[in-house]
């Protein structure tokens, strides 16, 4: 087995589960964030209890922070599948220039013998 193999085995794909957790949370976050809008319209009429308007209100702030804690959760799986590849980048890199370095490169040798 290849060092390039073996270093793929020792780092394996992220979780796609933090990606789709960030949509879940982003989806759900504005849709809490429509509801809190809804009910803060709603609650504005002088006709309306002031509880309408109030949960509303924490609908609003409860739907941001699922959506921004989405956003961060799809950041997080992004940055380390970035990190993952470039990793993989110079492992494959280090091995190429290994095998060329190495004693005598196939290539050369064609070359020599022409």
């Amino acid at each position: 087995m290849t060092n390039y193999g073996y270093f793929y085995e020792q780092r394996p794909k992220t979780p796609k589960r933090y990606f789709n957790l960030g949509v879940f949370s982003c989806t759900l976050g504005g849709l809490v964030f429509t509801v809190g809008i809804i009910l803060v319209v709603l609650g504005s009429s002088p006709y309306e209890p002031e509880a309408l308007w109030i949960s509303g209100i924490v609908l609003l702030l409860l739907g941001g922070v699922l959506f921004f804690m989405g956003i961060g959760s799809i950041g997080l799986y992004q940055s380390r599948e970035d990190r993952r590849k470039k990793e993989l980048q110079r492992a494959a890199a280090r091995q190429y220039v290994a095998s060329v370095r190495g004693g005598g490169s196939s290539l050369l040798t064609l070359v020599e013998h022409v």
